[in-house]
């Protein structure tokens, strides 16, 4: 649920920040070259960044994901190695 909650609000900022340069030279009325070129690079360096970053994050994610669903599926019983070594050696003289 929260995975979810992370990507979405991570991927609206990203949005956010991708058009901002589009936003700014709306708003600034910027010249030919602004408009041609500047303004399209800056949008697919940011791109290239955001989904990078996205990428990272959803992978991220997914480990925590299997590593609590892995610690729930374990059973929480003691083996012989979870033992001191006192008792571990008892065991072993009993069993000789």
């Amino acid at each position: 649920m929260w995975h979810q909650l992370i990507l979405v609000s991570y991927r609206f900022t990203a949005f956010l920040l991708v058009i901002f340069p589009i936003v700014l030279n709306f708003i600034y009325q910027g010249d030919v070259v602004t408009s041609l070129i500047i303004v399209p690079v800056s949008i697919i360096v940011l791109s290239a960044v955001a989904a990078y970053v996205d990428h990272r994050i959803e992978n991220a994610l997914e480990r925590v994901k299997q590593n609590s669903t892995l610690e729930q599926s374990v059973p929480k019983t003691k083996s012989i190695r979870h033992r001191p070594l006192s008792a571990q050696l008892m065991a072993h003289a009993h069993s000789v």
